[in-house]
């Protein structure tokens, strides 16, 4: 059951037989409605924070699956086709300088040596620290 399902349920239970149980509502002793109201609320609020945070989460896209829309520096992890080892680097998904020197869009790092290595994912770089501008140490 998803978490769509069950809160669906949940209110569909309290909706079709409101205070079965009693409560404040209805002036008796064991009441789950009010509980299920607020267990739907809370999966509802849970999932909608869950879903936030995902979207912020720096993930390894595949190549396969979509390149970056914009020039900028990235993570790739590259596969040695030999040894099947994986490393990370950094590297510039050019779209505006590969247009202003006639070379193809991409990264630049994905055709350095084709018969041996083959870049399979990337990430954007994280946000730099904060810092209040006061010197080395900050």
């Amino acid at each position: 059951m998803t978490k769509e399902q069950l809160v669906e349920a949940l209110r569909k239970n309290v909706d079709e037989n409101p205070c079965q149980f009693a409560c404040e509502e209805c002036n008796e002793a064991d009441c789950f409605t009010p509980v299920l109201r607020t267990a739907a609320d809370l999966i509802e609020q849970q999932a909608a924070k869950i879903a936030e945070l995902e979207a912020k989460v720096s993930r390894w896209i595949p190549v396969t699956e979509r390149l970056p829309k914009k020039q900028a520096w990235y993570h790739v992890a590259i596969r040695d086709k030999k040894t099947m080892r994986v490393s990370v680097e950094q590297d510039l998904y050019a779209v505006e300088t590969a247009k202003n020197f006639g070379h193809e869009i991409g990264f630049c790092k994905a055709d350095r040596w084709p018969e041996r290595e083959e870049l399979i994912a990337w990430m954007p770089l994280p946000e730099p620290p904060e810092t209040d501008g006061g010197g080395e140490d900050g």
